[in-house]
């Protein structure tokens, strides 16, 4: 299944002298929710089509057929947004979860790469209290993140304070 990335990228190369490859990476997420969920800035497209980019987004914006799942699109000064439809968005997450199962979300960013995360540390010459859960539920929470992402990861359970009679 395509991502929504894809599908735009697909889309503005249609209209660009840009490859998808090269549109992909210019894609990014708006830093305000109500700016949409992905926008195309326009900087780097003024110098190739020597226009100013807020031209070229008001152009693109006429051009642009919107892919399925692309609910508006709005050209704002030098960048082009894109905003999903939700239930369409959660559909694809979800049915990407389902085809790829255990598989969702792994990458081989961490391949080659140790990683190190230490976690807990009650005190062990004291009781172990409900306030050391937290510490220890996100310490292995980042290791299955880690190892999800292809990091070795070696997970060390820092015990802590050993007291003065254990010094």
């Amino acid at each position: 299944m395509k991502s929504m990335e894809q599908a735009l990228a697909e889309e503005l190369a249609r209209s660009l002298p840009l490859s998808e490859d090269e549109l992909l990476s210019l894609l990014e997420a708006p830093p305000s929710q109500d700016m949409g969920d992905y926008a195309l800035p326009c900087f780097t497209l003024a110098g190739r089509m020597r226009k100013a980019p807020d031209v070229i987004a008001r152009e693109l914006l006429e051009q642009l057929t919107p892919p399925e799942g692309v609910q508006d699109v709005k050209a704002e000064g030098p960048y082009l947004n894109f905003f999903l439809e939700r239930a369409g968005a959660a559909q694809r997450v979800l049915c990407g979860i389902r085809a790829l199962g255990e598989q969702y979300g792994a990458a081989d960013l961490g391949a080659g790469k140790t990683v190190v995360i230490e976690f807990s540390s009650p005190n062990i010459a004291k009781h172990l209290g409900i306030h050391h859960l937290p510490s220890a539920a996100i310490g292995m929470s980042l290791c299955r993140l880690h190892r999800k992402l292809g990091y070795d990861v070696v997970g060390l359970n820092f015990l802590g304070d050993w007291g003065t009679g254990f010094g």
